[in-house]
């Protein structure tokens, strides 16, 4: 994994040494070599940060063809590069490095824009043809690899991260309609919350005329579910968790490639167990494998990691947690982010993942995708719930709940809108409105009372829910059961917008690890979307089919346990509560009184109202209070 950067331009405005410096700032993507090169007429700046990972002598970026008429930059990893070079070698073409990234070159050279579909892994890269006089551009299926641009002043920008745009003379100003999106649990997945940045969609391709710097969006791939009239109509259960098996194993085997030591995150959850689990049958000697424990036992799953560390023999390195480091490392966590937070199990991880670093691991497996893929939030629960023919609706999801407190935060909230305009709009187009946006929905009402009476005009007059909404939804939903289009909404939104950023990218790579999530293979994600959903939710016990598949490789309590999303326990107003009192001078400071967004007394005023609430409804505030703490950061960092 690396940074990229690039500048577009017909009349270049930026110096060599003002590029340079941007690419500087990226550093932490890639501190193993930093590498600018400008074409001749000054129209095409590309730059690198490379992590080494596969490689270490020749990998060095732009990397160029013979005559130098094409030129790469890669961020990401190509699983399937030694069995595409192999064949390309047979068929004459020839390679400088060992570099799983080379091969975009000869596919380009072969198959033009179509060498996408050829391409397995998580990547974003950026192609400069000269004979053609173009760019293109490219970004993984699910999003799993960053890539933004802005077009400014007649100029085009790329970069890894946002703050490598500012650097270049991009303003930094937010959108609050774009932070109102990820305050509600849909971020877009087209736009960043900075005014002038967009995001390449995740299986989207952009192709960039350097003649007119005109450019061109097109998809290459999406989650295509099956119909419902084309569904089996009886299941061979067994063959499926067989396939399943199968090609969870390959995906994991293929992300142990590696010239750099490889470890495992491991929580208390089925989806990481699964992978170190998987992991220990390739591997010679134990994984090194990296766990969060909180303070509070609610949210502590190191005794359960604890206890599938010893079952696979992995070598354990337990993080202990609390309030204090938390606050202490959360204004750098919001930094690399570069977005708002609901929670920070994303600081947790930005330290674990420094852990790991420090551990010597450069490489690491992690968990991402499965609860999105198979069903495994609350959330989903509730959907099949409302949808379905049972009488005590209410009387199940309270157990749910009771059984797993910690999941009330997350999907669920007592200020869910179960009705009104927006959501009938929705059910008629769905057929049903997803627990996500009651729960988005619902924010609308909390932040309007928050925010300066511009921006509170300007949050009713554009309808934010429906916008994100008509943004995601496609007419090929039509037709799919209902499960499959509440999984099709998040992996359009959190997944790309947040657990992948918040808890993904950026927290590895804010340390130089190199995240690797074998749940978002190609082949494995593709044979996902056509199963069942009576095996994803069985009997009201989610993941199934994954339970089943890795139910020789996970422990018996592993196996019987259900979904505990990670999250970091919630902020409570005490004055033991490091974290209440950072969040409660932070609110006191100039940071809130200055801010171009919020209102500082109303938000005070709510702040200091907070001992008042049930547990409950603190859990609920928690979200609120990190969102607009998060949010008072990104403009002091960037605007």
């Amino acid at each position: 994994m690396c940074g990229i950067i690039s500048y577009l331009s017909k009349n270049s405005t930026l110096s060599e040494e003002q590029f340079f410096e941007a690419c500087n700032t990226l550093n932490h993507r890639g501190p193993d070599n930093t590498t600018t090169w400008v074409n001749e007429n000054k129209t095409v700046y590309l730059g690198h940060n490379r992590l080494s990972i596969i490689d270490f002598e020749t990998g060095i970026q732009p990397i160029f063809n013979e005559d130098k008429s094409l030129a790469i930059i890669v961020n990401g990893e190509f699983y399937n590069h030694d069995a595409i070079r192999e064949n390309l070698l047979k068929e004459g073409f020839k390679f400088k490095t060992k570099s799983d990234s080379e091969i975009l070159i000869p596919l380009y050279k072969k198959y033009g824009i179509d060498c996408l579909h050829h391409l397995n892994g998580e990547f974003a890269f950026i192609l400069y043809d000269k004979n053609e006089n173009l760019i293109f551009v490219g970004r993984d299926r699910f999003g799993i690899k960053p890539l933004h641009y802005a077009v400014y002043q007649g100029n085009i920008f790329f970069a890894s991260e946002a703050k490598a745009l500012f650097k270049m003379g991009v303003p930094g100003k937010l959108n609050f309609s774009n932070c109102f999106a990820a305050y509600s649990f849909l971020p877009l997945n087209n736009h960043s919350v900075f005014e002038h940045i967009q995001l390449v969609k995740p299986g989207h391709f952009l192709k960039i005329s350097l003649e007119t710097l005109d450019i061109k969006e097109c998809e290459y791939w999406n989650l295509k579910f099956p119909q419902m009239n084309s569904l089996p109509t009886k299941i061979d259960e067994q063959a499926y968790v067989e396939e399943f098996a199968r090609l969870f194993e390959n995906s994991v085997k293929l992300r142990l490639r590696s010239d750099q030591p490889v470890g495992c995150y491991l929580s208390g959850g089925l989806d990481s167990s699964s992978v170190i689990g998987v992991m220990k049958k390739f591997s010679n000697t134990p994984v090194e494998a990296f766990t969060i424990a909180f303070e509070d036992p609610l949210y502590n799953e190191g005794g359960i990691a604890l206890e599938t560390s010893n079952f696979v023999g992995a070598k354990q390195h337990i993080l202990h947690m609390n309030n204090q480091i938390l606050a202490d490392n959360f204004e750098d966590s919001i930094y690399h982010v570069e977005q708002p937070v609901i929670n920070t199990h994303g600081v947790a991880k930005f330290l674990l993942s420094k852990t790991a670093r420090d551990a010597g691991i450069r490489v690491i497996l992690t968990g991402e995708g499965a609860d999105e893929l198979l069903a495994g939030y609350i959330a989903f629960k509730i959907d099949e719930l409302n949808v379905g023919t049972d009488q005590n609706k209410n009387d199940i999801l309270q157990d749910f709940l009771k059984r797993n407190p910690a999941s009330a935060g997350l999907f669920f909230s007592n200020n869910q809108v179960e009705s009104s305009s927006d959501l009938e709009y929705i059910k008629s187009k769905l057929g049903f409105v997803p627990q996500i946006l009651k729960v988005s929905e619902g924010t609308q009402i909390t932040y309007s009372g928050l925010i300066k009476k511009e921006y509170d005009a300007r949050l009713k007059a554009s309808n934010p829910i429906r916008t994100a909404f008509d943004h995601i939804y496609t007419p090929t939903l039509d037709g799919i059961e209902l499960l499959n289009k509440s999984l099709y909404f998040l992996s359009k939104s959190m997944l790309p917008g947040y657990i992948l950023t918040a808890l993904g990218d950026r927290m590895e790579m804010a340390h130089s690890i190199e995240g690797r999530p074998p749940f978002f293979d190609q082949h494995l994600v593709e044979f996902i979307l056509q199963l069942p959903v009576s095996l994803k939710i069985k009997n009201w016990r989610e993941k199934y089919i994954l339970r089943e598949a890795m139910k020789d490789v996970i422990t018996d309590t592993l196996y019987k346990r259900e979904k505990h999303p990670f999250l970091a326990p919630p902020v409570s107003r005490s004055n033991k509560n490091a974290f209440y009192l950072y969040m409660k001078d932070m609110f006191h400071s100039d940071l809130l009184k200055h801010s171009t967004i919020f209102e500082a007394k109303l938000v005070l005023q709510k702040f200091n109202n907070f001992d008042k609430l049930s547990p409950e409804e603190q859990t609920n505030s928690n979200n609120l209070y990190l969102n607009i703490l998060s949010t008072l950061i990104l403009e002091k960092k960037f605007t």
